[in-house]
């Protein structure tokens, strides 16, 4: 599989329709810069060229892109203050969510408890810099309204520690099968 096996998986088999991509390219003086956002049915993946400049892409609706990049997950707050538990390292960390989805499931109280399990196995990704990214598509969020769904994702991604920023519909996640700006490492799919 490369990126564009996975774009087509998401815009196709997925039914994401909003898909939008974005370029990344290094300026005269080398820093990295990035294009514009681009609606994946109109950009031309035959253009050799552009295809290479794809380096991010927006989280599809009926995903949970959990981006995990430091050790620590917030477990309750007490009079104010956050308590949280630190892992061993990120690696742990990623190996307790995939455990936790796989016994829990996607625990809400918004949510009927009969749809927490209904979700495709997580799919871990090692981003090429010191993070992973855990994906999980969850059919279900189509149930839900735009708000609802950004609510539910917020509240899901803070209970595994992972980024709330994913929660929105346009942030940039980095696209798989392509290199990370800063170490050149390609981000690929793991088994943990």
């Amino acid at each position: 599989m490369n990126k564009l096996d996975k774009l087509f998986e998401i815009h196709n088999d997925w039914g994401y329709t909003n898909l939008e991509v974005i370029s990344q390219y290094k300026d005269k003086q080398g820093e990295v810069q990035f294009g514009k956002w681009n609606k994946y049915e109109q950009t031309d993946m035959n253009n050799n060229y552009l295809v290479k400049q794809l380096a991010h892409r927006t989280v599809a609706d009926v995903e949970l892109m959990i981006d995990v990049d430091d050790t620590k997950v917030q477990l309750s707050q007490r009079n104010g203050k956050f308590i949280y538990y630190e892992f061993q390292d990120i690696k742990h960390k990623v190996e307790w969510i995939v455990k936790k989805l796989g016994r829990d499931g996607l625990k809400h109280s918004n949510i009927h408890k009969d749809y927490w399990r209904q979700h495709r196995k997580p799919t871990v990704w090692i981003t090429g810099g010191k993070g992973y990214h855990v994906s999980v598509v969850v059919w279900w969020f189509r149930l839900l309204s735009e708000y609802e769904r950004k609510r539910v994702k917020h509240d899901l991604l803070l209970s595994f520690g992972g980024e709330t920023s994913k929660a929105s519909k346009r942030v940039p996640i980095m696209l798989e099968y392509c290199k990370h700006r800063k170490t050149g490492k390609v981000k690929r799919e793991v088994v943990l």
